[in-house]
C-alpha cells in the first residue's frame, strides 16, 4: 500500500508557494496490530474489546490521526514502525485543534481532512512558528503520537503513563 504526501510551504512575506509531492510506504503496523493479540491485550477479562473504540476505531482519525516530521529520512521497510532515537523530530500534530503555545504542535485541519474516494485524506497546518527545520520524512502515527511526540520535553506528561500491573 501507497499513501501521498503533499507538502505545501507559503512563503509569508512573499506569498510564494512550495509544493513537495511524495508517495510513500505505509508499514504492517496496523495489520500486525490486528491479527497478533499479544497476551489478549486487544480484550478485557470478560472478553470484551478494551476501549478500541474511540482510540484506535475508527482507524481514521484515531488509530493513524497524527503525524510526525523527522529531520532524517527512515528507511521504507514494510516490518520498521519506529523512526530511530537520534533522528530529531521536529513537528507533530494529532487529530484535534492545538489550542496549546507549544511550538512543536500543529493542529488538524478539521474541515479538509476527511473521508475521500477510495482512501482517506488528513490535513494538518503548521503557523510559521511551529515546526521549524528541515522536513525529510513524515509518518503517520497513533493520535495520542501526534499529542506529545516520545521524548518531547516541552509537555510530556500527555503521551506516556506508567501502569503498575497487580493481581487481585
Amino acid at each position: 500500500m501507497k499513501g501521498i504526501t503533499e507538502i505545501e510551504m507559503t512563503d509569508v512575506k512573499t506569498g510564494q508557494i512550495e509544493k513537495y509531492r511524495q508517495t510513500n510506504l505505509v508499514t504492517n503496523a496496523i495489520a500486525d496490530f490486528f491479527s497478533h493479540n499479544i497476551n489478549g491485550m486487544l480484550f478485557t477479562i470478560n472478553g470484551n474489546p478494551n476501549d478500541l473504540n474511540g482510540n484506535m476505531l475508527p482507524l481514521c482519525p484515531n488509530g493513524i490521526g497524527g503525524i510526525l516530521l523527522f529531520s532524517d529520512t527512515i528507511e521504507e521497510d514494510p516490518d520498521k514502525y519506529y523512526a530511530s532515537s537520534v533522528n530529531p523530530c521536529i513537528g507533530y500534530a494529532s487529530n484535534d485543534v492545538n489550542t496549546t503555545t507549544n511550538v512543536m504542535r500543529g493542529s488538524m485541519n478539521q474541515t479538509e481532512s476527511k473521508k475521500i474516494d477510495n482512501g482517506y485524506r488528513f490535513v494538518w497546518d503548521f503557523t510559521t512558528s511551529q515546526a521549524n527545520g528541515t522536513i525529510s520524512c513524515v509518518a503517520l502515527t497513533h493520535k495520542f503520537g501526534g499529542l506529545a511526540y516520545m521524548g518531547n520535553t516541552y509537555n510530556g506528561k500527555d503521551f506516556v503513563w506508567v501502569m503498575r500491573s497487580r493481581n487481585g
